[in-house]
């Protein structure tokens, strides 16, 4: 309990004791390489929303999809509603997850090893509550530029076998890098591998250009009881709370009456998918 307590103080000071050097930072880098940074900032950023209107799409997303998790709790935050969607209609649907779900054992006191059996734990209960088959673990201590490769070798394997007609994984404008660096180990599994699947990229920790939505008002409350299932990550951070929020402010395109709850997509056929990534991860590297 005393950890529990340091860690959300920890959590709250430390914004606050930077916050003023992190602006003067801000206000003194913030205006170089201008034209670059708009660039970039427009595709990554909401603007895109005053432009484009995501089209409402049914479920089945074809017989099988395969869903791509970088850490254990995106499968259900990121696309958990249309998933549920998807098996309801009668579709199949199998989750990989990449990342072994480790990196914080030590503030939480436990082993790797500890930490890692209670987060698989717990995507295989989202899994059983989900409906579909037990997930696969990759287990990559790290999703970055040096492991990329070895996990596309590993999608890659899923792919052949599998052979979805969909796919959702996270978006490359993502935020969080080791979501960023998934999207591209997928672009490169999908170059090796000749799957004709249509790619979902999903919203966690940033916006993505919204192509598509999926209506869940009727898996509203089951995509809430998968997101449960990570007691581990929800203790100081109510995804629950968080994403449906997200999803009813998503509803505000199509007015928020007949459609309450919605989760928005980047869709792409896999082809153009690749290229896409490839070229936003370009660019990304440059800065970060």
């Amino acid at each position: 309990m005393l950890r529990e307590y340091i860690r959300r103080g920890y959590r709250t000071l430390l914004p606050l004791l930077y916050a003023r050097r992190n602006y003067k930072f801000f206000m003194a880098g913030s205006f170089a390489d201008l034209d670059n940074r708009i660039r970039r900032q427009v595709l990554a950023s909401n603007m895109l929303n005053a432009v484009l209107r995501p089209i409402l799409i049914p479920p089945p997303f074809g017989k099988k999809v395969l869903v791509i998790a970088p850490h254990q709790d995106d499968e259900a935050i990121g696309c958990g509603g249309a998933v549920l969607a998807h098996l309801n209609a009668g579709g199949h649907a199998r989750t990989v997850v990449v990342q072994d779900g480790c990196g914080a054992e030590h503030a939480l006191g436990m082993t790797r090893e500890e930490l890692m059996n209670i987060r698989e734990r717990e995507s295989m209960e989202c899994a059983r509550r989900m409906g579909c088959d037990e997930p696969e673990f990759l287990r990559f201590p790290a999703v970055d530029g040096q492991t990329a490769g070895r996990v596309a070798d590993r999608l890659s394997a899923v792919l052949k076998v599998y052979a979805p007609d969909a796919i959702f994984a996270p978006s490359v404008l993502d935020n969080n890098l080791e979501h960023a660096y998934t999207a591209k180990a997928l672009a490169m599994a999908l170059e090796a591998t000749p799957v004709k699947a249509q790619v979902y990229s999903y919203e966690v920790w940033g916006l993505c250009i919204p192509s598509t939505a999926v209506n869940i008002d009727r898996f509203i409350d089951g995509k809430m009881d998968l997101i449960a299932c990570f007691a581990s990550q929800t203790r100081n951070n109510d995804y629950a709370h968080a994403f449906r929020g997200l999803a009813m402010y998503h509803a505000l395109q199509f007015g928020a009456v007949d459609v309450r709850h919605v989760e928005r997509f980047f869709a792409q056929p896999a082809d153009e998918y690749v290229g896409f990534v490839h070229s936003v991860m370009t660019e990304r590297a440059d800065y970060v």
